[in-house]
C-alpha cells in the first residue's frame, strides 16, 4: 500500500533530521614549520617533509618532498622549494617573508624561515646536519607525536605548550624536554616523552611503543597549541598528526 501524503512529509522530514545530526567531515588545523640554518654536509645532506591535508568536503591531498640537499642550502631555499610543491599539489601554504637585505637583524634570525600549512592533518621532518626545526600545532594538541632517531646520533626534544584555566582564562605555559641518544629506541622516547609531560600535568600515554598521545591537561585547563623543537640528532624524524577541529 503506498504511504498517504502525511506520511511521506513525516519520512521527509525525518530524512532531513538524520542528515542534519550526522557528523560532517571537518577541517584539521593549522601547522606551522620553522627550519634554521643550512646543510654542513660535505657530499650535501638528505631532506625529507611530508605533509597531509584534509579539508571540509574535499579529499584529502599530500606532499612528500624528499631529495639530496646540496651543502650549503639553506632554511630559506628548503622551505621556497617546499611551499611551491604545497601549492602544485593543491594545499594551502603560507611562507612568512624573509627579513630584507638591509635588516640589522642577527644572522641567526636571518637564517630562519616559516611555513605555515592551513588544514594540516600530518606533518613529518627529516632534515640533516646544519639544519634544525620547530614544528608547531597553532590551535590544539596534536593527536600523536613521534620521534625515530637516525643511528649513531642524538639529541634533545623540547616541548613548549601554552594553557588556559577554564575558570578565569588566565594563560600559562608548561615545558618538558627529552634527550635521547644512538642507543634510544623510539620506545624508549615516546615512553620518556609521555612521563616528561605527565610530570607538568600533562596526561598522555603510549601507543604502538613509539607515539605519544597527549590528552587532557591535569588541573582541567585547555590546551591552546604545542610547539616541538628538535636540537641535534641529525636525521631524526619528527611527526605530528593534528585532530580534527572541533
Amino acid at each position: 500500500m503506498e504511504p498517504s501524503l502525511d506520511m511521506k512529509k513525516l519520512l521527509a522530514l525525518l530524512a532531513i533530521l538524520f542528515v542534519a545530526l550526522v557528523p560532517t567531515a571537518r577541517a584539521q588545523g593549522l601547522a606551522q614549520l620553522m627550519v634554521k640554518g643550512e646543510v654542513v654536509e660535505q657530499g650535501g645532506g638528505w631532506c625529507q617533509i611530508a605533509v597531509v591535508a584534509e579539508e571540509s568536503g574535499k579529499d584529502p591531498r599530500a606532499m612528500t618532498l624528499a631529495f639530496l640537499a646540496a651543502r650549503g642550502t639553506s632554511a630559506a631555499d628548503l622551505l621556497a622549494l617546499c611551499a611551491a610543491r604545497l601549492e602544485a599539489a593543491g594545499i594551502r601554504a603560507i611562507r612568512a617573508p624573509l627579513p630584507g637585505a638591509a635588516t640589522s637583524a642577527p644572522a641567526a634570525v636571518q637564517a630562519c624561515s616559516t611555513l605555515f600549512i592551513e588544514h594540516c592533518a600530518r606533518l613529518e621532518v627529516r632534515l640533516p646536519l646544519g639544519l634544525s626545526s620547530i614544528l608547531a600545532v597553532s590551535e590544539a594538541a596534536p593527536r600523536s607525536v613521534k620521534l625515530v632517531p637516525a643511528p649513531g646520533s642524538s639529541g634533545t626534544l623540547f616541548v613548549h605548550a601554552l594553557r588556559r584555566d577554564r575558570l578565569d582564562g588566565a594563560v600559562a605555559s608548561l615545558s618538558c624536554q627529552v634527550a635521547f641518544t644512538a642507543k634510544s629506541g623510539k620506545d624508549d622516547i615516546a615512553t620518556a616523552l609521555a612521563a616528561a609531560a605527565i610530570d607538568k600535568g600533562w596526561r598522555g600515554e603510549v601507543v604502538g611503543r613509539e607515539a605519544w598521545l597527549p590528552g587532557a591537561m591535569l588541573d582541567g585547563s585547555q590546551l591552546l597549541g604545542a610547539s616541538f623543537e628538535l636540537q641535534g640528532g641529525p636525521g631524526a624524524t619528527l611527526e605530528l598528526v593534528l585532530a580534527p577541529r572541533g
